[in-house]
């Protein structure tokens, strides 16, 4: 099962094609997680997909709650 910190570790270790697959396929069993998402724009923006970057950004931003008051 692949996880945030499984695709995490992936970039971290430079592994950006490995990290956006994992990524994506993360996203296939969880496609309403905001932090994934976040994650996955910054493997984009790193690959220089900005379009794709910004999609995922605006997916997280959509799926984060408001803050309450």
């Amino acid at each position: 099962v692949l996880s945030q910190g499984h695709v995490a570790a992936l970039l971290a270790s430079g592994d950006r094609q490995g990290a956006r697959e994992a990524a994506v396929a993360a996203l296939a069993r969880s496609p309403r997680d905001a932090a994934l998402h976040l994650l996955t724009s910054r493997i984009a923006d790193r690959q220089g997909d900005r379009r794709a970057a910004i999609d995922h950004a605006a997916r997280a931003v959509a799926l984060t709650p408001a803050p309450r008051r």
